[in-house]
């Protein structure tokens, strides 16, 4: 697991999410998807919002040996956490 603050570009190692029960709802169908989307041999990434569009979140999916396939920033984040 990594974690990127994407405002500051620095990694974090603690988080808290708080979540409504339909935010959950949606963040579970989100991974059910990104699980789907693995087994196809994708790399792929959905994102949550809150319903104001104030709070976002972005869930990607990766192996290790995918860290290639990214850019540079996300690539350090993968291999090096940082």
């Amino acid at each position: 697991m990594r974690l990127l603050d994407e405002d500051s570009d620095r990694t974090i190692k603690s988080l808290a999410l708080y979540l409504t029960p339909k935010e959950a709802e949606s963040a579970r169908n989100a991974l059910e998807n990104l699980l789907a989307w693995h087994a196809q041999g994708n790399i792929e990434h959905v994102h949550l919002d809150d319903r104001e569009y104030e709070h976002h979140l972005t869930l990607v999916l990766y192996t290790p040996e995918q860290a290639g396939e990214f850019q540079e920033r996300w690539r350090r984040l993968i291999v090096e956490d940082e």
